[in-house]
């Protein structure tokens, strides 16, 4: 290391004496970065598109081929095809991965399961199908908006990559068409942000949770549990706390946590996803305690001396500050649960912004209890397991869950004046695949 670093100071100076290099500033260089292996990607090429994903340009086509348009369906314009993906997208995603894929071809739009990558914690793809819901609350919401009636065939297909189906009609119709009664929250669409601020605990009227509550029992099997006694939530700050610090000391939810943040404004910009660390960090030594964590070689070596407890500081502070804590339950844990959890998280989120009330997803427990319970803990070490089947033990009793319900998406509420900022999506284009030369019936 040593002679390596004299190598590169020699070179340098040599540069900057022969003028070849003028730019001032600092310069980090990661030898595991640039020697390592070479990572695959596949590409998906239709007219001018090419983008990494998870579907191919037959799947796609095969999964769709069958699909028959209803009679009364219309045709919808590229600039209202725009507005609605534009809006649809604007929906939240898991450490903002976007997981969607849109293909719109003969009067349909269709609606895919794309994650750019696999993640741990997105265990059955269970994060990712409610992101997609999410996004198709958000699009019918608009529809409405633009006088279009919709009317949804969800998981149309035994392959659950395709996830939805929506046809469009003219105002009048009205046969199986999605219900108006929420197009109220289509003005909260642009205003829904994730809110990391921690402000001074202050209780939220009873009558407003209700309104939380009804609103995502409006999906079968699905409801709301609402935790507000300072006990309660100090004991589930534990839990949140020692769900982080697993999650950060664990190889692989480390390196796809790492994946996720965008450490410059220039990396936000060009990769237009993931989490800007300005967003996700509340303070300069909170940023500087990633960046110092950022090699896994530094935390297999903190590890390895049973240190971490670090990381479950700053969410405990975020969780003890709430003012309510609310955990979206469901009957099962199946791809189409997920995707009504993330409509009914959605309505939720919509309601809160009407209401000037934050709200901030520590969802990452659940989807460690989900690997826990459905997937016997792979991936995880006996000590992990052990210590995440006491968490949880403690986590259904805390809810008194019955044995319907499986807690699927947590999250904080609070009352705050500081605002939250939005995090960056990719342009319609790269998400949006139309098919203009289809040979539709």
């Amino acid at each position: 290391a040593v002679v390596l670093g004299g190598g590169v100071t020699a070179d340098v100076c040599r540069r900057i004496l022969l003028n070849q290099f003028r730019e001032s500033g600092r310069y980090f260089v990661d030898v595991e970065e640039l020697i390592a292996d070479k990572k695959k990607i596949s590409a998906l090429i239709i007219g001018n598109l090419q983008k990494e994903t998870f579907l191919k340009n037959q799947e796609i086509l095969d999964l769709t081929a069958k699909i028959q348009t209803q009679q009364d369906q219309i045709e919808i314009d590229k600039k209202t095809l725009k507005k609605l993906i534009e809006t649809a997208i604007k929906a939240p995603s898991f450490g903002n991965s976007q997981p969607w894929k849109w293909f719109y071809n003969c009067k349909n739009l269709y609606l895919f399961l794309s994650p750019r990558s696999s993640e741990f914690l997105d265990f059955n793809n269970m994060a990712s199908y409610m992101a997609l819901g999410s996004a198709a609350e958000n699009l019918i919401l608009k529809a409405h908006e633009l006088n279009l009636e919709v009317v949804e065939e969800k998981f149309p297909s035994a392959d659950k990559k395709l996830v939805s189906v929506f046809r469009f009609f003219k105002k009048s119709y009205k046969s199986n068409a999605s219900s108006h009664h929420y197009d109220y929250l289509v003005n909260n669409i642009e205003n829904r942000v994730t809110n990391r601020n921690i402000s001074q605990r202050k209780l939220i009227p009873k009558n407003i949770i209700a309104e939380f509550q009804a609103l995502s029992q409006t999906f079968q099997g699905v409801d709301l549990l609402i935790l507000d006694s300072e006990k309660e939530i100090q004991a589930l700050a534990e839990m949140v706390g020692k769900s982080e610090r697993i999650r950060m000391m664990h190889d692989e939810m480390h390196s796809d946590f790492m994946n996720q943040i965008r450490w410059t404004e220039q990396e936000v910009k060009k990769n237009k996803d993931g989490i800007s660390i300005a967003s996700l960090a509340p303070n300069n030594s909170a940023s500087l305690g990633y960046q110092m964590t950022k090699h896994w070689p530094v935390l297999k070596l903190l590890k390895d001396w049973g240190g971490g407890t670090a990381f479950e500081e700053l969410p405990k502070k975020s969780i003890s500050s709430a003012s309510a804590l609310g955990l979206i339950t469901a009957s099962n844990l199946s791809p189409i649960n997920f995707y009504s959890v993330g409509r009914a998280l959605e309505r939720v989120w919509l309601h809160s912004c009407r209401q000037n009330i934050a709200l901030q997803p520590f969802c990452a427990i659940n989807f460690l209890f989900a690997r826990l319970t459905e997937g016997n803990g792979n991936g995880l070490s006996d000590s992990e397991i052990n210590e995440l089947k006491n968490m949880n033990d403690e986590f259904t009793k805390l809810f008194s869950f019955n044995s319907a319900q499986k807690g699927i998406f947590l999250f904080r509420l609070f009352i705050t004046d500081k605002p939250g900022k939005a995090s960056i999506r990719r342009p319609v284009n790269q998400v949006l695949i139309q098919n203009n030369k289809a040979n539709c019936a």
